[in-house]
């Protein structure tokens, strides 16, 4: 009985199957890049450095992050939906996410990129010193300094209008009122660099103004002018002109 060796021909064909595979992963990983969704939602802004960025859960995604000017890496591999972000410095991020599929061939796609702008800018202010309580209308408000402040902006409200209107820009952390009428005043303070970059605005400082008018005159005294009920008059009938001296008793 004569046998057959077929070892050649299971070598070709296992190298035949290995040039299709290492072909087309190469086409699947160098041209077969697709967009999709992956549900990422990245916030616009953030004062703190602090977020958290979410995308839909899947097998092996790889979240990359790439800083302005700079080139993508990846910051978290998982499979669930979200990462949180802490102490961010000042800056502006983009994010995508990269999910990648090996069976024979490889297949990958990236999300469609967000950004998100890091300003934490300047720490509020120390609390706003001054009167609780005012009755002539004018009186001064001092903040804890901010290292690396220019300037400070406060804002003042009117008896809870809800609108914070613009008072003053200052270089010092104080302001001098004066001019106010009886209400309500509600004051917050922010501190600005250079660069016009301004940070948290401090609690809330409220003043209650009561303006107190001038006392009244003090009545008139009998006698005097002041009664214009009572008529004065140097010479009455039956009296007598002349020098007199008047005793102790009180005769002339």
């Amino acid at each position: 009985m004569t046998h057959t060796n077929h070892r050649p021909l299971n070598i070709v064909l296992s190298l035949a199957v290995l040039v299709l595979g290492v072909s087309s992963l190469a086409r699947a990983d160098h041209g077969g890049a697709t967009h999709a969704d992956w549900g990422l939602v990245v916030p616009a802004t953030s004062n703190t450095g602090n977020y958290t960025i979410t995308f839909t859960a899947g097998p092996v995604l790889r979240l990359q992050e790439k800083p302005a000017g700079g080139t993508y890496s990846t910051v978290r591999v998982t499979t669930t939906g979200s990462h949180a972000v802490t102490n961010k410095p000042d800056g502006t991020y983009t994010y995508r996410v990269y999910f990648m599929y090996c069976y024979y061939s490889c297949y990958y796609s990236y999300s469609e990129p967000q950004s998100i702008v890091v300003n934490t800018g300047l720490p509020a202010p120390g609390p706003i010193t001054g009167p609780a309580t005012d009755d002539d209308g004018a009186y001064s408000l001092t903040w804890g300094s901010v290292p690396g402040a220019t300037y400070y902006t406060i804002q003042r409200q009117v008896d809870g209008s809800g609108t914070w209107d613009f008072a003053t820009d200052v270089i010092t952390p104080g302001y001098d009122e004066s001019g106010l009428a009886s209400g309500t005043y509600n004051y917050r303070v922010q501190a600005c660099d250079a660069g016009n970059n301004c940070g948290s605005f401090s609690s809330t400082k409220s003043v209650v103004v009561t303006i107190v008018g001038p006392p009244p005159p003090p009545p008139p005294v009998p006698g005097t002018g002041g009664d214009p009920g009572i008529p004065l008059s140097s010479d009455e009938t039956g009296t007598t002109s002349g020098t007199f001296r008047v005793d102790e008793s009180g005769a002339a």
